[in-house]
C-alpha cells in the first residue's frame, strides 16, 4: 500500500528533473499482454527474452515508470515516449 506513495516521493525530492519529464512525456508500452512476464528480479537472474519483457527490463533497471497498453497477439512490443514511437530493436539492444 505504501510502496508507489514512497517511490513517488522518492523522485519527487531526489530527482525532480525525472518526475517533471514523465509529466511532460509519458511513458507507455504497447505489447501482447501474453508475452509479458512479471517483472520480479530481485537478485537480477530472470532471463527476458521476448520484447515486451527486454523492454520493460530495461526500462525498469533506468528507472522509468510506464503504462500498458494491450495489443494483438504476436505483436512486437513498443514503446512511446510522449509523441514519439521508439522503434523496438534500439529497445531490445541497449548501448550501455
Amino acid at each position: 500500500m505504501t510502496y508507489f506513495p514512497i517511490f513517488q516521493a522518492i523522485t519527487h525530492y531526489a530527482n525532480p528533473a525525472l518526475e517533471t519529464a514523465l509529466a511532460h512525456a509519458p511513458v507507455t508500452v504497447t505489447a501482447d499482454p501474453a508475452e509479458c512476464a512479471f517483472q520480479f528480479n530481485p537478485v537480477g537472474t530472470a532471463k527476458y527474452k521476448s520484447s515486451c519483457d527486454t523492454v520493460k527490463s530495461n526500462l525498469a533497471r533506468l528507472s522509468v515508470n510506464y503504462a500498458n497498453v494491450a495489443a494483438p497477439p504476436g505483436t512486437t512490443a513498443s514503446v512511446q515516449i510522449g509523441d514519439e514511437i521508439i522503434p523496438p530493436m534500439r529497445l531490445i539492444s541497449p548501448r550501455y
